[in-house]
């Protein structure tokens, strides 16, 4: 029996509820696309980057990932596995970790920050 739904929806941080229904929202199914930051108007803003298509960029609550059944994977036998949150011999979404035709392939993407604009922040910020 397969964990979960059939569809698997990612964002950046969160899905937005209850988005308008006016609202054009961007199902992507396959490509090279990063999770990304810029630092714009003394803020952070997230965003999904394409790098397929035209390498569209998109709010968070613009675009969701949809990673079909060619996604899924059997978990292995064995402790080491349990952290993936299924019993052994059960299917599980995975986004590869390479470029391959037909899939997602996730990154990260913070090359539209330039070198030292978070140069006075502290990390990991003390409370």
């Amino acid at each position: 029996m397969k964990k979960g739904a059939a569809f698997l929806f990612l964002s950046i941080g969160l899905i937005v509820a209850g988005a308008s229904d006016a609202q054009a929202v961007e199902i992507l199914t396959s490509g090279h696309y990063d999770l990304g930051v810029a630092y714009e108007d003394g803020g952070l803003e997230p965003h999904i980057h394409g790098h397929t298509g035209g390498g569209n960029e998109y709010a968070p609550d613009e675009a969701y990932f949809w990673a079909k059944d060619n996604h899924l994977f059997t978990r292995p036998a064995g402790s080491q596995w349990n952290f993936i949150g299924v019993s052994s011999g059960e299917q599980y979404y995975k986004l590869p970790t390479t470029n391959q035709v037909g899939k997602i392939y996730l990154g990260w993407g913070a090359e539209e920050i330039d070198p030292g604009v978070l140069d006075s922040y502290r990390f990991p910020p003390k409370f």
